[in-house]
Order: structure tokens, then C-alpha cells, then sequence
């Protein structure tokens, strides 16, 4: 006995949810990388030119850019393999 398929109501909602969750997921996670990047550029800077620490710039300059990069990302791909799914079925 088959178990019977969802509507296209339920998978579009699955679908979406699962778009949303891994951009979201993905974007917080090329936040860290970023900021984790710019606290050691900015960090191993400081201390060969010898000038105080300015972290702003970390968020400014690293964090923030790759987040978008990040999730711009995951979400094309999310979307380019939903819409390949979408038209294998």
C-alpha cells in the first residue's frame, strides 16, 4: 500500500519553509565566518601597524557582505533546485 502524496498546497508550504530556513540558516552562518574574519584581519593588522582596534569595521567591511553573499547564495540555489524538483515531478 502507497502512502498517499501530498497536495501541491502542502509542498509548496514545505518548500517554502525549507527555501526560508536553509537561506536563513546559511546567511547567519557566512555572518560568523565574516565576523570571525574581520576580528583576525583586524586584529593581526593592529598589531603590525600598531594602531588601536576599530571592530566596527569587522561588521562593516566582512561581516556583512559575506552574510549577503552567503544567503544570496543558498537562496538561487534553493530556489534553482526547487524549480528543478517542481518540473522533474
Amino acid at each position: 500500500m502507497s502512502k498517499p502524496k501530498p497536495s501541491w498546497f502542502v509542498r509548496f508550504f514545505m518548500t517554502a519553509f525549507r527555501i526560508f530556513f536553509l537561506t536563513l540558516l546559511f546567511t547567519g552562518l557566512g555572518m560568523g565566518l565574516g565576523l570571525l574574519t574581520g576580528i583576525l584581519t583586524t586584529v593581526i593588522g593592529g598589531l603590525f601597524a600598531h594602531h588601536p582596534l576599530d571592530l566596527t569595521r569587522s561588521y562593516k567591511v566582512f561581516a556583512v557582505p559575506s552574510a549577503l553573499i552567503f544567503g544570496g547564495c543558498t537562496l538561487v540555489f534553493q530556489v534553482v533546485q526547487a524549480v528543478r524538483e517542481a518540473v522533474k515531478k
